[in-house]
């Protein structure tokens, strides 16, 4: 152009590349526009996680450690995705040792799945996880939030009045279903049954419910209402949902 600088050429490029390479960045990496990062990790498990053969791990891990099992299975040429399961495990629990869950099963729910780990033990059973979230493992359990919440609190309290329960702690979880909220967001719900002796079902099923957003980002664990099972009778014969007005399990 006549009159032009050849250093105003030379700046006018420059804007021009930082304006279409800030642009590329911005759709590349998936910023929202409210400034926050929207995660697009690749999904890294699905239904090759599961591992068939636990008597394997069973006669050359007695003491079903995590690196035990991970030597086991790289020599029975199992899929990476069981293995690298095996491998998040003691960050989840904050263990450098212990046992490890082997994947016994999978689900596909859409964007956040769930795998069931079952240990060697049979007084250890089966837990949940959460998987192909952000973060990408997460192990579902009540932790202390059933102990803090004023309904729980006053549930545990009774039962141990009528001593039909010594603890706190559920014997293990259930899958009750995903909620599809509105904004994209979803509700994995699961049950704790709370097993007051080996010979008697459950007086009652603690609910707890993990959150998440459209992109698979955990928001928060949500204790939810209890329900009553209605199979139980306790030795005075008064019902448990008569005394908290529960909704029904079997409902």
């Amino acid at each position: 152009m006549e009159g032009e600088k050849p250093y105003d050429f030379v700046l006018s490029y420059m804007l021009k590349f930082i304006f279409y390479f800030s642009t590329a960045l911005f759709f590349a990496f998936g910023v929202s526009t409210a400034g926050k990062p929207v995660y697009r990790q690749k999904e890294l498990f699905d239904s090759r996680v599961v591992w068939n053969h636990p008597g394997i791990l069973g006669s050359n891990c007695p003491g079903m450690q995590p690196s035990c099992f991970i030597r086991v299975m790289k020599q029975r040429h199992a899929d990476p995705e069981a293995i690298w399961f095996i491998q998040e495990q003691p960050s989840l629990f904050h263990l450098k040792t212990g046992p490890a869950a082997y994947p016994f099963a999978f689900k596909d729910l859409g964007r956040v799945d769930l795998t069931e780990g079952c240990y060697l033990s049979a007084d250890l059973g089966c837990v949940w996880f959460l998987v192909n979230s952000h973060p990408l493992m997460i192990l579902v359990s009540p932790g202390k939030a059933l102990e803090v919440n004023p309904l729980y609190k006053r549930i545990f309290s009774y039962l141990r009045s009528q001593k039909l329960l010594s603890g706190v702690e559920a014997t293990r979880s259930f899958f009750e279903r995903k909620e599809d909220l509105p904004n994209g967001k979803q509700l994995y719900i699961f049950q704790f049954p709370f097993m007051p002796f080996a010979c008697c079902p459950a007086p009652f099923t603690a609910r707890v419910g993990y959150l998440f957003s459209r992109n698979g980002e955990f928001m928060e664990r949500k204790v939810l209402t209890p329900c009553y099972n209605s199979k139980f009778q306790d030795i005075q014969d008064k019902r448990l949902d008569n005394v908290f007005h529960l909704p029904s399990c079997q409902s």
